[in-house]
């Protein structure tokens, strides 16, 4: 009977380390096609900027966009200052850009400003919209890049999301190699393969055409996942852009770890928590491979929580093996300790992707308590994002 209970605990953390393990292999072994040249521009682009009481950074990353390799004349940079208290919109408008102030004591939310200032821009020439933080760098070829990937037929398109301060101190690091794994190991080979890619807020190309077929509506803190969700409903997939990033400063102690990582924990993982499992049973009875994915994706998509749950059962494999010591169990507990190899490998390949340095080393002592901070604040987000409201994270 022990064998069995240890055997069940187990299967999950098995059914993971697999899926992480596969979608690394495929990205390590793909074999590229010669890339085309780039075509002559065919999109008019606005890059939007959402920004609540942003004062200090946003000029940093209208210059960013100003600067990007794209004929003058078919982009736009536009900052949509949200409810803000600060000089945003002076700042912008200094900077000679678009400006669209909104203030709704009501509906708050970035979903909401999105949603305002599409409509907003609805009559405008735009062919696709490019949604960029404000605390964000973006890439200078990027709507080179996201313009092929719209002649070529995508209608979402995500870039990745990078830490542009790795090397600052072990919490910017370890966010840093998480961060690669997500875009390189991760979504870069799921969009490969035809698998479902989440947007992610930053760095994300949405098709005109495509809003007024799906408008934009959604509202809570996670309203990347929830408009993901709806285009993986009407069996639409996001493509993702990984020769393209957007970067930003990761946070540098305790205070603002808390703040940024606690407000996505509670976020994405009470919006997975409410519909993974959902989906999934969807998927199956529709025999949606697109639907089975997405909810698979949500419930893997924290790394902390997988490995914290992984270790967990790793311990109860191996004490059940000590207590009740046989072949069976001894099979199970060697079984336990090739899923923690293959979990410390895929760790491995985002450290050596990312580079290591002889600081980097010294920054990897440090990561287990890095680590086990993010898992405590994961564990609490599971409680869900009630109250959660936009604020920007403290710098």
């Amino acid at each position: 009977m022990l064998a069995v209970v240890a055997a069940f605990i187990l299967v999950p953390a098995a059914l993971v380390a697999g899926y992480y393990i596969f979608l690394a292999g495929a990205e390590v072994l793909r074999h590229d096609m010669p890339r085309p040249f780039f075509p002559s521009p065919a999109h008019r682009l606005a890059v939007l900027i959402p920004a609540h009481n942003e004062e200090s950074t946003v000029s940093t990353a209208i210059q960013s966009c100003l600067a990007l390799d794209y004929p003058r004349g078919l982009f736009e940079v536009i900052v949509l200052a949200d409810n803000c208290s600060d000089r945003t919109a002076e700042v912008a408008a200094a900077c000679g850009v678009k400006c669209l102030v909104r203030r709704d004591d009501i509906r708050w939310g970035k979903g909401f400003a999105l949603e305002w200032a599409f409509e907003k821009l609805r009559s405008e020439d735009y062919d696709a919209y490019v949604i960029l933080d404000a605390d964000c760098l973006i890439d200078r070829p990027a709507l080179r890049e996201f313009d092929l990937q719209l002649q070529q037929g995508a209608e979402a398109i995500q870039a990745s999301y990078m830490v542009a301060n790795p090397d600052d101190n072990p919490i910017s690091y370890v966010l840093a190699v998480g961060n690669l794994i997500e875009n390189q190991l991760f979504y870069d080979a799921k969009s490969r393969l035809g698998l479902t890619v989440l947007i992610r807020g930053t760095g994300m190309v949405l098709k005109k055409s495509l809003l007024e077929r799906i408008p934009w509506n959604a509202h809570s803190v996670v309203e990347d996942a929830e408009y993901s969700l709806r285009l993986v409903k009407a069996g639409l997939r996001v493509v993702f852009c990984g020769q393209v990033a957007v970067r930003s400063k990761s946070p540098v102690n305790q205070e603002q770890l808390h703040v940024q990582r606690e407000r996505w924990a509670k976020g994405t993982l009470g919006f997975g928590k409410a519909q993974a499992l959902r989906l999934m049973a969807q998927g199956l009875r529709t025999r949606s491979r697109a639907l089975v994915d997405a909810g698979w994706t949500l419930l893997v998509l924290s790394r902390p929580l997988v490995l914290a749950y992984t270790l967990a059962a790793v311990l109860f494999c191996t004490l059940a093996w000590w207590y009740a010591p046989g072949p069976v169990m001894g099979w199970i507990a060697l079984t336990a300790l090739l899923i923690i190899a293959l979990h410390a490998g895929y760790f491995g390949l985002g450290i050596l992707l990312l580079g290591i340095t002889a600081e980097r080393l010294k920054f990897l002592l440090a990561m287990p308590l890095v680590l086990a901070n993010l898992t405590w604040i994961s564990i609490r987000g599971l409680r869900g994002a009630e109250g959660l409201l936009w604020h920007r994270t403290p710098r």
